[in-house]
């Protein structure tokens, strides 16, 4: 993406960090969004290590009574996050700034 380098999002900053585009996507140009388990070989490996990392987080998006939700439902990676769960209009009040 050509953006990337300069963007204020998630794909910025895996670059900001020399984490390269074929880390994330198999295929370049990128067919679809990376799959949660391409996320978590980076990412602490497993949803209840993310859990323990937002534990102080309220709601815990990584202890969701949907259960385990794809990492791209909330880190978009080339757009701003947004809570997965925001989209049924229950926790709409909750926004985290850190990829804005």
């Amino acid at each position: 993406m050509k953006t990337a380098p300069t963007s204020q999002f998630m794909d910025g900053k895996h670059l900001a960090k020399n984490v390269q585009c074929p880390a994330c996507h198999a295929a370049l140009p990128p067919t679809a969004a990376p799959e949660t388990k391409t996320c978590l070989s980076c990412h602490k490996g497993s949803y209840t290590a993310m859990a323990e990392v937002t534990a102080k987080v309220n709601p815990n998006p990584h202890t969701s009574h949907e259960g385990e939700i794809p990492c791209v439902d909330c880190h978009k990676g080339h757009q701003p996050f947004v809570y997965g769960c925001g989209k049924a209009g229950c926790h709409t009040e909750y926004s985290n700034t850190r990829f804005k």
